[in-house]
Order: structure tokens, then sequence, then C-alpha cells
């Protein structure tokens, strides 16, 4: 096995090989909302609310860093150190090496935006398509800011069961700006992501979308990420010690979370874009 270290905030999954699979299991998109439907509902609103506050116990946390083991199955199988970081819900990083260092970041602080670094430490801008779900997905905390922003919409599906758990399920979509009103079912297409919150607990149980091929948005590739044992950090902040992410199905990522520091100062200049 190879050992990588990996720096995360963002979520930009290796997806250039993958083919495309439509079924219920990893498929989350379902038919558009109409064009006109874009407030979000009072119940998913209250919902994230209450979500928020069960996992930062009302702390107000400006940047977090989670550090892990993760078993790796793409580029190729491999043991990774893995380092997750987020600033807000609107940065975030992933740097990581096996012999070769990889890095991804996601700045949408005006826009969403990231560029990643190839294996020839060769910079490239990721593609508009794939910068449109919340940059801190790989961190629940930051996602569940992610998904209340003021270009987000937000709807209550209802009650249903995830994995033999009964769940609360909502789904989200980035808005485009006025100006681009035309394109509000295209970009709703390429965000939407299905939330599932514990119905007790109201813990993150886990978050379904698609990714698509740098060169090719309208092809779908579902993705999955579940979270689980929530144990208590600093100021008895609640934090997934196991995330384990999904492509087409198939395991991707088998991460265990070893260490948490919260508030550290990390600063702008770590998720700025080139």
């Amino acid at each position: 096995m190879f050992r990588c270290s990996i720096a995360v905030v963002l979520l930009l999954l290796s997806v250039g090989n993958a083919q495309q699979v439509f079924t219920p299991e990893t498929n989350s998109q379902t038919a558009p909302l109409r064009s006109e439907a874009l407030a979000s509902d009072q119940q998913a609103l209250e919902l994230i609310s209450k979500a928020q506050t069960a996992l930062t116990n009302g702390a107000q946390i400006k940047d977090m860093t989670l550090r892990g083991m993760a078993i790796l199955a793409v580029p190729r199988s491999a043991d990774a150190d893995v380092v997750i970081k987020t600033r807000g819900s609107r940065q975030s990083s992933i740097s990581y090496s096996d012999g070769i260092r990889r890095l991804e970041t996601r700045n949408d602080k005006k826009v969403p935006a990231g560029q990643w670094m190839d294996s020839m430490n060769v910079l490239h801008r990721t593609a508009f398509h794939n910068s449109l779900i919340p940059a801190g997905i790989l961190n629940p905390i930051a996602l569940l800011d992610g998904v209340v922003q003021p270009s987000s919409t937000l709807t209550y599906v209802g009650l249903e069961t995830f994995e033999g758990n009964e769940v609360l399920h909502l789904r989200y979509f980035h808005r485009p700006p006025k100006n681009r009103s035309h394109m509000v079912e295209f970009i709703q297409g390429l965000s939407t992501l299905d939330l599932f919150l514990d119905s007790n607990s109201l813990h993150v149980n886990a978050v379904k979308f698609n990714l698509h091929p740098e060169n090719n948005a309208l092809e779908n590739i579902p993705a999955e990420l579940r979270f689980e044992d929530y144990r208590p950090v600093e100021n008895s902040i609640l934090v997934p010690f196991h995330i384990s992410r999904f492509i087409n199905g198939n395991l991707d990522m088998n991460l265990r979370i070893s260490s948490v520091q919260v508030d550290s100062g990390l600063s702008e200049t770590e998720f700025a874009l080139q």
C-alpha cells in the first residue's frame, strides 16, 4: 500500500474514468422543480437550523480541521493520511500525495469556483458545472451552513428510510442570479443535492448528488457521502469520525477521523485561487 497526505475542504472527486450509471439507489437527481418555485420552504429551513444547533451546540465556528486515515480506491488502492479543512461554508481545499502531490481548492466567496493541481503540478480551473455543490461538503457543519446561503433553495421532501434508519429528506439546489434566470433548470440539475438527517438526532446521515466529467456537464455520475460515529470534540461540537464516499455505488473512500481542531485561525490565503 502507498501512503498519501490529503488536505480537504472541498469535494472534487476523481471522475475522469467513471461511467454513467442511473439507479434509484445512487442517482439523487429527480425531475427538476418548476423554475418559478425558487423559495426555500419554512419547514426545511427550521430543520436545518435545528440540525446546526445539534452539531455545534450553538457555537459560532469560523474554521475546522479534521485529520485521519483513509483507504482510497482511486487513482489506485492506497492508504492515506487525510486532513480536511473548512473556512466557513464557502472555502475548502484538498491536498494529497501518494508520492505525487495533488491539490484541490474551492473558494465560493464571490461565485462558485475552484481549481485543481495535477500530478505535474499544473493548475487547472475546476469546470463550473463541478463547482455548484457546496464547498464544505465533507464537513457536515460547513455543509449545513452552505445549503442556507442567499443563493440556496431548500425544500423538505419527507420522512423516509435510509439504510434501515428513519431520516428526514431535504433537497438543495443553487439558484442563479437574476440576470441568468433563463438557466434556472440547468443550474438546478447540476447543483441538486439530497440531504438525509437522522429523524431523532438530526445528525447528517448522508448526502447524494451528481458529479460530471470536466468536459461534459450533461453526463451524471452519482456520488454519495455517509457520515457515522458522531463524537463530541471542543465545546461539545459533534463531528462524524467515520466518512464513506461512494461513486457509482462503489466505495471510493473509507475515512476514519483521529483528531479535530476548531477555530485554529486558517487564513484566507490557504484558499486563494490563482
